[in-house]
């Protein structure tokens, strides 16, 4: 049966044409050649364009989200911020295109060729990728958690700070990959090929390695039990001890010159401060302390007279004053009268 789609000349012809069709209800476009068509922001939500070909085109955050893309052609195809949730591309060919920060969580790529694509800062949570061949493809800061890479083929591959943290690669081929503080924390690696890797500074704590093969890898730096992590610091008592610093509460000396000062000249207290992270409005503490009592000077030619308690009083003798000398004498009792 002959095909009853009319013949569409220019790129443009063809964009315009297939987004009127698609604002009318169609949704199927198998086999539909769009070499070149710049669909650049276009609205395509689960449309159909399995085995279609899309080489050399723009889709530039273009929202795909449940599109059926089986088998496309899309070599060299710029995907920069693609919407692509739950997409289909299964089996899709797709060498040297960028996906660049394109949102692919949940994404089936079973088999998909992406040779040479980039994929920085991709978002392939959840993504499956079983099969796919990922030859020098660069995943730098990508996010592949819970992403199924069994039997994957990622030879020369970068993966520099990747997240692949509960990722499936068991039976996958990373030699020669660079995996520089890549993140693998609880990943399977089971009878994984990763011989050459470079894993400096990568993160493996609890992650399957049976059977892995780590021939000539570099692991300087990296972590595989949670005992290596370094230890973290305590940022409430930091906080804390900040606090007593600037209050002189902590072995140094406080900036007298900074506080207030009694009537008497010496510094008011002032109260202590802490926040706790307890809840999540900060708290305050208050912990006032006493001032220091003064200290009366006791030097030559002073005496101290007695006065009533709790006061003292200091004052100079004169010169060539000799101090009299208080004589107590004892009240003489009157003699007991005989009782005779």
């Amino acid at each position: 049966m002959p095909d009853a789609r009319p013949k569409l000349g220019t790129d443009r012809q063809v964009a315009d044409l297939l987004l009127r069709t698609y604002a009318a209800g169609e949704r199927n476009f198998v086999g539909l050649n769009l070499g070149k068509v710049n669909l650049n922001q276009a609205n395509l939500v689960n449309v159909v364009l399995s085995n279609a070909c899309l080489d050399h085109g723009d889709l530039g955050k273009a929202n795909l989200n449940g599109a059926c893309l089986q088998g496309i052609s899309a070599i060299a195809t710029y995907f920069g911020g693609a919407q692509l949730v739950g997409a289909d591309l299964d089996n899709a060919t797709m060498p040297r295109s960028s996906l660049n920060k394109a949102n692919l969580r949940n994404a089936n790529l079973a088999g998909a060729n992406l040779n040479g694509a980039s994929l920085i800062g991709a978002d392939l949570t959840g993504a499956n990728l079983e099969g796919a061949f990922l030859v020098k493809t660069n995943l730098s800061g990508a996010n592949l958690a819970g992403a199924n890479l069994t039997k994957a083929i990622g030879c020369e591959a970068s993966l520099i700070r990747a997240n692949l943290s509960n990722a499936n690669l068991n039976c996958a081929n990373f030699t020669n990959a660079n995996l520089e503080e890549a993140i693998l924390i609880a990943a399977f690696l089971l009878r994984a090929n990763f011989s050459n890797v470079n894993l400096t500074r990568a993160r493996l704590m609890e992650a399957n390695l049976t059977q892995t093969n780590l021939r000539g890898a570099n692991t300087t730096g990296a972590i595989f039990k949670p005992e290596q992590l370094p230890p973290q610091p305590d940022h409430k008592q930091i906080q804390l001890l900040q606090v007593r610093s600037r209050n002189g509460l902590n072995g140094t000396k406080s900036n007298s010159l900074s506080q207030p000062i009694n009537n008497n000249g010496t510094t008011a207290p002032q109260p202590l401060i802490a926040k706790t992270a307890a809840s999540s409005s900060a708290k305050e503490i208050k912990v006032c302390r006493e001032p220091p009592k003064p200290v009366m000077p006791r030097s030559k030619g002073w005496q101290v007279i007695a006065k009533p308690k709790g006061q003292t009083k200091t004052t100079p003798n004169p010169p060539n004053h000799k101090p009299r000398l208080r004589v107590k004498t004892k009240l003489q009792s009157k003699p007991a009268s005989d009782s005779n």
